[in-house]
């Protein structure tokens, strides 16, 4: 994933790319930790997810303009579009199901 600093280019990146992957997290947070390691690994699997993350009290502006409310926070968009959001306890299975499922409709080129 790459790391992001401004909420201009989170927003570039999710309307420059078909899937993209937006990881939330927050300082001295080990679930977001975790959690992070969990999704690259998913990532791994998956190939035509643009992955991103950012840290939550460097871009404060980012909970007003994604609704996140809880960290860790994990949303894919596509075509610019949000389509799934996980947050707080995410789990793994369930987060790969997602990622295989958007994966295969970001390539197939329609919902």
């Amino acid at each position: 994933m790459q790391q992001l600093h401004t909420l201009k280019d989170i927003e570039q990146a999710i309307a420059t790319h078909p899937l993209v992957s937006l990881y939330i997290k927050a300082p001295i947070c080990g679930v977001c930790t975790v959690v992070a390691a969990q999704l690259d690994s998913a990532l791994a699997e998956e190939g035509n997810v643009y992955a991103v993350k950012a840290d939550i009290a460097e871009i404060p502006e980012m909970a007003g303009r994604f609704h996140v409310l809880t960290a860790p926070a994990w949303l894919l968009f596509y075509q610019g579009k949000e389509v799934e959001r996980m947050a707080r306890f995410i789990p793994q299975a369930q987060m790969k199901q997602t990622l295989a499922k958007w994966t295969k409709v970001a390539e197939s080129g329609h919902q």
